[in-house]
């Protein structure tokens, strides 16, 4: 009667672990699964305009709307942006990543897919910007557009409709 007993508690015990596992899997999302890798990195969940210094990560494939086609506009200086290995898809106009008009810089941009752009990542107003491990490809005209001292490394530009890289002034490009 004792075995019996001893079986049935280890079982119930073993039915019960097993029930709540699914429980706290469920409680993680993928905001925390991203904030373990960029920690007090904000999620970005649409595109839009970016006007704050700090990290960000892309948590899902997002697609741009119109009327500009951009997705990403950065008016701030010293982001980074963590495109988590997501796609940003185009409509044919606008910037995957851009900024427009007034200069920014020490701008970052990693890890993720550009592609059905106008220019898949566009710094031409960006100073010491960094573009790493980034795939542009099918963009209207430019793959990623780099300005003053800007760096470019281990990226990957196929099938645009200009230059794959452009580089304006004193960049480094390599491992492309």
């Amino acid at each position: 009667m004792k075995r019996i007993c001893l079986f049935l508690f280890a079982y119930v015990l073993m039915a019960v672990s097993l029930l709540a596992a699914p429980a706290q899997a469920q409680r993680i999302s993928i905001n925390d699964i991203y904030n373990n890798q960029n920690q007090g990195a904000t999620p970005i969940t649409a595109c839009g305009t970016i006007d704050q210094p700090g990290s960000y990560v892309v948590v899902r494939n997002l697609t741009a709307v119109p009327p500009t086609g951009d997705c990403l506009l950065v008016a701030a200086d010293y982001v980074t942006i963590d495109l988590g290995g997501h796609l940003l898809t185009g409509i044919g106009g606008g910037g995957g990543v851009t900024i427009r008009s007034q200069v920014q810089t020490d701008i970052a941009v990693h890890n993720g897919t550009v592609t059905g752009f106008q220019r898949g990542i566009d710094f031409q107003f960006a100073e010491h910007s960094t573009v790493r491990h980034v795939r542009a490809t099918e963009n209207t005209r430019l793959g990623i557009i780099l300005s003053n001292g800007g760096t470019a490394t281990g990226n990957t530009v196929s099938q645009n409709g200009g230059n794959g890289i452009h580089c304006a002034a004193s960049c480094t490009v390599s491992g492309n």
